[in-house]
């Protein structure tokens, strides 16, 4: 519990920071890959390419 909110913490901070807003291509991500995980406050979401060449973001 104290990962998630000190995770959270920094979350917030950056949040409320002026910053450019950080850009990543796909391909750098996925690679060959079509589908990839992110974890977010100890919760996996999966990120896959459709078949149409569309991103889904599911839990």
């Amino acid at each position: 519990m104290v990962q998630m909110n000190e995770n959270r913490t920094r979350f917030q901070a950056s949040a409320n920071a002026t910053t450019a807003t950080k850009r990543v291509a796909s391909v750098d991500l996925f690679g060959d890959a079509k589908e990839l995980v992110i974890r977010h406050f100890d919760v996996d979401y999966r990120l896959r390419i459709t078949g149409n060449g569309k991103l889904l973001l599911t839990k």
